[in-house]
């Protein structure tokens, strides 16, 4: 694509396990999201949540969303994360989304994300004069469990429910000269005529494989879960709680089938990513894809 360059040595690669928190009748998405980088030669066949954050958004994918997140230390989980979106944004948090943050989280379901991501600049002299946006690009190969303790279901004959992808870009920020001066309306116009310029091709280059979607990854799981028959009073009465995700074995709940065995969580989650069935692709070839793809 003509003025669109990579950026050398900026792909990264990370798998996120995501948790609906709220239902799809809240005002707003809640979401526990963990980015989990993996250290050189470490063993890959766990997947353990690090790097916790708390996200409040508007529904649906529209560009104008309104969007809260804050990283939580994992003592923290279970507290309310109101003091720390007050530190974070201030007056700027509105009001139906303070009283909407001090609801207990509660586990709705559960996406597992491995996400490929690189920056691209683009730069289009003729429209952008001296200006040169920098542009984030990611695919997110994803899975959402069938059930939202991520148990088997029968409906399914397997404990995952969906699978698919999604590819994004964004504009990450913007390069100018020093001792250049644009005003709101110059910048905002190279920023639309760059996301126009990427987004045309792509459209083009994928038109037999987009899917008309309006709801965000979160409101997936959420109508995943609720496709295969699971209520509202079954999820409350679950009551999962961020935590118990995070343990090896559960300190409260056991198996039906054989309660000397307690639940472990953990592994289930890992089944998200590693299940033979339902294998994500591989980080590399997710990047291959993107950067390569002719």
């Amino acid at each position: 694509m003509p003025g669109l360059s990579i950026v050398e040595q900026s792909d990264c690669g990370y798998r996120y396990p995501t948790a609906a928190l709220a239902g799809l009748d809240a005002p707003f998405i809640k979401r526990l999201r963990s980015e989990y980088f993996h250290r050189v030669d470490e063993d890959r066949s766990i997947c353990r949540p690090v790097n916790l954050s708390y996200g409040i958004k508007s529904r649906g994918k529209a560009d104008n969303r309104l969007e809260y997140e804050v990283w939580v230390p994992e003592s923290q989980l279970e507290a309310d994360p109101m003091p720390l979106l007050v530190e974070k944004y201030g007056e700027d948090l509105p009001h139906e989304v303070r009283h909407f943050a001090q609801q207990k989280p509660m586990i709705y379901g559960w996406m597992g994300v491995k996400r490929a991501a690189f920056e691209a600049l683009y730069h289009n002299p003729a429209m952008m004069g001296d200006l040169v946006i920098c542009i984030g690009l990611s695919v997110d190969a994803y899975n959402i469990g069938a059930r939202p303790d991520l148990s088997f279901s029968p409906t399914v004959d397997s404990s995952i429910a969906a699978s698919n992808a999604e590819f994004e870009w964004e504009v990450m920020g913007y390069y100018a000269p020093g001792d250049a001066h644009y005003t709101h309306d110059e910048l905002w116009a190279a920023i639309n005529h760059s996301l126009e310029a990427i987004g045309e091709p792509i459209s083009e280059l994928y038109a037999n494989d987009i899917m008309p979607i309006m709801e965000s990854k979160t409101e997936r799981i959420l109508s995943t879960v609720y496709g295969q028959g699971i209520t509202t009073d079954e999820i409350r009465e679950l009551n999962l709680r961020p935590q118990e995700f995070l343990q090896t074995s559960s300190e409260r709940r056991v198996k039906p089938q054989d309660p000397n065995r307690k639940v472990n969580f953990l592994g289930r989650l890992n089944r998200l990513f590693y299940q033979p069935e339902h294998q994500l692709p591989a980080i590399e070839s997710l990047h291959d894809l993107i950067a390569y793809s002719r």
